[in-house]
């Protein structure tokens, strides 16, 4: 079975209102959806991985109102959202479009921290992901980033990072912030990722941390 990598963005019009109430926020943020599925009564349930203030979290989810029900689940890392909302249509498109082509999602799936979107892996046929890429409306752009042979625990499995933090230290090390001396700084940094510099703050708290751990861990 082949899989395949790719990131699929799209106008800000285009997202689930939620997604808009924790891009504005400083203190919470989406990290990633670790399950999503569509409900019987034509909802949408999604497990979302939050970072940031729990508290906050719970707020946003309650300010939303298309979100009919929810619960947030705090853990020792990041707290687990469940979301029970009004999907949006793009949601719809992109799960129902690879359940009929018998297409498998990889969960979880990574919001991009640049634009609108989230990277995405499939399992299955790649004329099928061809297909279903070309269901979508012409707004939705995709960009293929690997394919190989699907393994199902996953190309980084025992990574400390997930792909979204990959993402922000691979950008913070192009920008010169680990450099010595440092190239740029934590606020230019936030500024060109377009984040407030409190969540920037955290999240590289979060990546060192887990780097730490992992290279502890190692022996």
């Amino acid at each position: 079975m082949r899989s395949a990598t790719f990131t699929v963005t799209w106008p800000k019009e285009f997202s689930h209102p939620i997604d808009h109430y924790f891009h504005e926020a400083d203190d919470a943020s989406l990290q990633c959806i670790r399950y999503a599925t569509p409900s019987p009564d034509g909802q949408f349930i999604q497990f979302v991985e939050v970072s940031g203030d729990p508290g906050r979290a719970r707020e946003l989810l309650e300010a939303c109102p298309e979100v009919v029900e929810y619960a947030v689940v705090e853990t020792a890392g990041n707290a687990i959202a469940y979301m029970q909302s009004e999907a949006g249509t793009l949601a719809e498109a992109l799960l129902l479009s690879g359940t009929e082509r018998e297409l498998i999602v990889d969960w979880p799936v990574h919001y991009l921290d640049d634009r609108w979107g989230l990277r995405v892996r499939l399992a299955g046929d790649l004329a099928a992901m061809q297909a279903s890429a070309a269901d979508l409306p012409d707004e939705v752009s995709f960009q293929l980033e690997r394919i190989g042979q699907f393994r199902p625990e996953g190309d980084d499995f025992g990574s400390p990072l997930t792909d979204r933090q990959r993402q922000l230290l691979a950008v913070a090390e192009r920008e010169g912030y680990y450099s010595v001396p440092r190239e740029t700084t934590q606020a230019e940094l936030a500024e060109l990722l377009d984040l407030a510099p409190a969540t920037l703050s955290e999240r590289l708290q979060r990546i060192e941390a887990n780097l730490a751990r992992g290279y502890l861990e190692s022996g």
